[in-house]
């Protein structure tokens, strides 16, 4: 027979069992009760919010605004109950899909580059009016020989930011918002120096007619003996803007009908540390390249991934991501953007 202090013990442990029974269904009731009334009205979750699935026309795409909003479970709980679910995500993790139609980029055709094989034997023509050119003391030069070796920029007055090519060299370039250009090439100079191909391209200014930037590729040839740098030729891309302030883009064609083979060349002046299915996307040089072209084939699927740095208003670091891809049976590419918020 039970004395009456083992009763009670044994009562009391049926009391905390039932009483932790009682609560497990409360508990899952209330977690269902926070993921349903955590989004939006239909029960979505705050970080799968979405943009029009329906495809837009370029000149028609809405403005994209993102908006920080707090998790309504605190991420050290969410951490706490399983890392997994928290992996990649941050608090005000804000995810937007854009839809886009590839045809109504606008069709721009791109001449050859010139070769160094092709160059004159002598150079005439004014120098080029947006590319300065002057000695660098800090790297030294012999006037007695003729050897000089020079810094090689844009002005600032045209380009904001972009590449330049000069017999072989290649850099990057930028201009502040002080008008200072920083990158560039320093150049050779010398007596028994050739002339050589040259090519220089980026994003330009708006101008006072249109509300987004334009893209430019010139091509001219560069004396390394007088240091003298004669533009050629000159190609205007009017971009179209994909996301606002963010990204832009135009097509290339190999016919004028866009039969054969096309591609979608995307400007994001602001992108860093870019990638595509392939790898980094540098040049055969390994310099960060200011474009990107998207082979758009039947049957095929490009992708595109970069990173879009705070603003000078904000503390936000977004990833930008393209994919593009064309069934065997689609008559047309589908193509979508995916822009995200980043913890920084």
């Amino acid at each position: 027979m039970k004395t009456r202090n083992e009763s009670s013990a044994a009562l009391s442990r049926i009391t905390l069992l039932g009483a932790v029974l009682a609560a497990l269904p409360l508990v899952g009731c209330s977690a269902a009760t926070s993921a349903k009334t955590a989004g939006s009205p239909a029960g979505k979750m705050v970080g799968a919010a979405k943009g029009s699935r329906t495809p837009l026309m370029i000149g028609e795409t809405p403005a994209v605004t993102f908006t920080l909003v707090d998790s309504p479970v605190d991420t050290w709980v969410i951490g706490s109950i399983d890392r997994r679910i928290r992996n990649g995500q941050t608090r005000g993790h804000e995810r937007l899909e854009i839809p886009f139609e590839v045809s109504s980029l606008p069709l721009v055709t791109i001449p050859a580059p010139l070769e160094d094989k092709d160059a004159p034997a002598t150079l005439n023509g004014e120098p080029a009016g947006d590319i300065q050119i002057k000695k660098n003391p800090s790297y030294g030069y012999d006037p007695s020989g003729g050897t000089t070796y020079n810094a090689v920029t844009p002005t600032g007055a045209t380009f904001k930011s972009g590449f330049m090519s000069i017999g072989g060299q290649e850099a990057t370039f930028a201009t502040g918002i002080n008008g200072a250009v920083t990158g560039g090439l320093s150049i050779q100079c010398a007596p028994w120096s050739r002339v050589v191909a040259a090519h220089w391209e980026g994003v330009v200014a708006k101008s006072a007619s249109s509300s987004t930037p334009a893209y430019e590729l010139v091509e001219g040839w560069f004396d390394m003996k007088q240091c003298k740098l004669v533009e050629t030729r000159r190609t205007h891309v009017a971009l179209a803007e994909i996301v606002p302030g963010t990204l832009y883009g135009y097509r290339t064609c190999d016919d004028g009908d866009c039969v054969g083979h096309q591609s979608v060349v995307l400007v994001a002046p602001t992108a860093t540390n870019p990638l595509s299915q392939n790898g980094p996307l540098r040049s055969q040089r390994g310099t960060q390249l200011p474009k990107y072209a998207m082979p758009v084939k039947r049957g095929t699927s490009e992708s595109f991934l970069a990173m879009i740095p705070p603003a000078s208003n904000s503390t936000v670091t977004r990833t930008l991501s393209v994919e593009i891809n064309q069934g065997t049976a689609d008559d047309a590419p589908l193509a979508t953007v995916f822009v995200a918020d980043m913890m920084n």
